[in-house]
């Protein structure tokens, strides 16, 4: 049987050698390979008000509030400008399951396990 005079990495005697990991055809870039740093995502900022569990999040169309609903029966929204408040807004009567912003964002539509959707107008 034949053996190489000097294995070199990837090469185990008696076996074939360890092919090189395959290289990334140009066209077929990752999208992680745009951005120039791959560590882990930093977290921006979080927002505490919620008693309960968060069922749901939708972000404004304008991109400058969240409404989260939850399974304390309230939705919130929070404000991105720093020092802004947050709006509570009450009306359900069991669990809020989902919350979502109009397309124009003039309108907050909200869903409950009270059988009820309501619509409500977002605090500025």
């Amino acid at each position: 049987r034949a053996r190489a005079a000097a294995p070199g990495p990837g090469w185990a005697e008696g076996t074939a050698p360890i092919p090189a990991p395959p290289t990334r055809a140009p066209h077929l870039r990752s999208q992680r390979d745009n951005f120039p740093s791959q560590e882990d995502p930093v977290l921006e900022r979080y927002f505490k008000g919620h008693k309960a569990a968060i069922t749901s999040a939708d972000f404004s169309p304008h991109g400058q509030q969240l409404a989260t609903a939850s399974w304390d029966t309230f939705l919130m929204l929070w404000n991105f400008k720093p020092q802004a408040r947050a709006f509570r807004y009450v009306g359900h009567k069991d669990v809020v399951t989902s919350v979502q912003f109009s397309p124009l964002g003039n309108l907050l539509a909200s869903a409950s396990r009270d059988r009820t959707v309501r619509l409500w107008i977002p605090d500025k």
